[in-house]
């Protein structure tokens, strides 16, 4: 993932216009899930699992994400 097609819409971190995930109370999260994205996904890998009907956050967690720790 490129980090310049991320842009922050709201609560709603969008990608190339599509939209990755919403931080409605959390959004402090942003900045590092964005940066686990670019480090270990493509943008097929993530939008294909998120198309499938996966959670965002269950999506990262499965690469090893912990939001607790961010």
């Amino acid at each position: 993932m490129n980090k310049e097609l991320f842009e922050i819409d709201g609560e709603y971190l969008r990608y190339n216009n599509k939209i990755v995930a919403r931080f409605k109370n959390c959004k402090r999260l942003r900045p590092n899930f964005r940066k686990f994205l670019i480090n270990n996904f493509t943008a097929d890998e993530y939008f294909e699992a998120k198309d499938s009907g996966v959670a965002p956050f269950d999506i990262a967690e499965g690469k090893g994400w912990d939001w607790r720790a961010a």
